[in-house]
């Protein structure tokens, strides 16, 4: 048994809404992000965060997830994961009781070996990996504030984007969360906060299936506040009464197999300037990425 005609092209349209979203270069609008985030928290029982930290890359996330990850609990497991869980699990109880389950099977074997699969592999794990994975030489250790765990040469991020996720995230603790925050942090726990997170609109490889489901009549609304989320802001840490959210990249270009590439400047730029640099999926230093642009003129 094979897709209809119809189905494919609904499809097909629906997995190029998803792209769109994921490469997404706009600015987000944050008092609908806010407003889905409070559906997503009162979806789950939760009660609904008064405190939004913004940030401007998903470095700058991690490091605010880590620096409160002692003082303030996070729930992503509740808030992202467990809804996607228990709609799946409804998917198919659903479809078996319409006698429907190959043909939700064949649209999800679909969707995974398009194009928002290539885009998870392929962009938001390259990117994941450069902040699990970010380097740090000693000059730049000692202008990080109380920075910890550093490695060696070809630091990315700059003193900045550090202390301005700090400094962002201490104005909305208390005295008692602040006292219990940990001011010195290590890259193992920064990669850890990659864990406890969504992807916002990265995320389509996980959600485009059981949106598309939602549309078509299954009633899997518990999805719908993440969602949203994931139409109109980037990466994101929910925690109890605070949520950090961060923007959409400044700029992003991949090549027609969805690899990070650019050979002028950064594949990948957010608006604090932290940035990755990849030709044809590779992650290159900003200096090779250069070099190979000079070939190119030559």
């Amino acid at each position: 048994m094979s897709l209809d005609e119809q189905t494919r092209l609904s499809l097909s349209r629906h997995v190029e809404l998803w792209m769109n979203i994921a490469l997404s270069t706009r600015v987000a609008d944050r008092n609908v992000t806010e407003r889905a985030v409070r559906d997503a928290y009162r979806i789950v029982g939760l009660p609904q965060p008064t405190r939004y930290v913004w940030l401007d890359s998903p470095m700058a996330g991690a490091i605010a997830a880590a620096h409160i990850s002692t003082a303030v609990s996070n729930v992503n497991e509740r808030v992202a994961r467990r809804p996607q869980e228990f709609m799946m699990k409804k998917l198919w109880q659903k479809a078996e009781v319409m006698n429907q389950t190959l043909h939700w099977e064949q649209i999800q074997l679909q969707l995974s070996r398009g194009s928002l699969t290539a885009l998870r592999n392929n962009v938001v794990l390259p990117i994941a990996r450069q902040i699990a994975n970010q380097q740090v030489d000693r000059a730049e250790q000692a202008r990080l504030s109380l920075f910890a765990g550093s490695r060696t040469k070809g630091a990315n991020i700059s003193p900045e984007v550090w202390n301005n996720a700090v400094a962002a995230v201490k104005e909305e603790l208390t005295k008692e969360e602040l006292k219990n925050m940990d001011n010195c942090v290590t890259w193992a726990r920064i990669s850890k906060q990659l864990t406890a997170c969504s992807f916002g609109n990265m995320d389509g490889a996980f959600f485009a299936f059981l949106d598309y489901a939602n549309i078509a009549g299954m009633s899997l609304n518990d999805m719908q506040g993440i969602v949203e989320i994931a139409q109109s802001a980037g990466w994101w840490w929910p925690f109890v009464d605070l949520c950090i959210l961060t923007e959409r990249p400044k700029s992003l270009s991949i090549n027609r197999q969805v690899l990070l590439h650019k050979e002028n400047g950064p594949a990948v730029e957010f608006r604090d300037g932290w940035s990755v640099f990849a030709m044809n999926g590779n992650i290159v230093s900003r200096e090779i990425a250069d070099s190979a642009v000079q070939v190119v003129l030559d």
